[in-house]
């Protein structure tokens, strides 16, 4: 399937087990402040963002996916990038570094454990916000600083 003009350039998969944890790669190199992230990245021009999110997974982490409900997009205000988010369910694989030139840890963590860790200066997309809030599975309360910098 081709993609459409209005699919984001960059796709984040906020995968999920069923125990709840959500899996993040540690990049060896911060882009600002970002250090933990979903794994993701850029979109092939053949791809649908959830191909993206599942090659993209895989290919970082050897964990395999299925990329179920698109949260949203936006404009990141701190890169510019235009990002989109998938939520995926796992499917199996236990998360390595398998791109050790872009990653230093994978790891799967408790959400209000993840969003601890993000430098205080991240902003976090509102529709991962709503899902780790929404999810009986995922259920947290967000800091006051997370939702302080939610835009949305």
């Amino acid at each position: 399937m081709n993609s459409t003009a209005n699919e984001a350039d960059v796709v984040m998969a906020v995968v999920v087990r069923e125990d709840g944890m959500i899996l993040a790669v540690e990049r060896r190199i911060k882009e600002g402040s970002l250090g933990w992230a979903f794994p993701g990245g850029k979109r092939e021009s053949t791809e649908t963002e959830a191909a993206t999110a599942e090659r993209e997974t895989f290919e970082e982490t050897g964990v395999r996916i299925s990329a179920t409900e698109r949260l949203g997009s936006w404009v990141h205000p701190n890169t510019g990038k235009h990002i989109a988010y998938w939520r995926c369910d796992y499917r199996d694989g236990i998360g390595l570094v398998r791109e050790p030139d872009k990653a230093a840890d994978v790891n799967w963590f408790e959400p209000n454990k993840f969003l601890s860790m993000l430098d205080p200066a991240a902003v976090v997309f509102p529709g991962v916000l709503k899902l780790f809030t929404s999810n009986p599975v995922l259920t947290r309360t967000p800091t006051a600083t997370q939702m302080d910098n939610c835009y949305g």
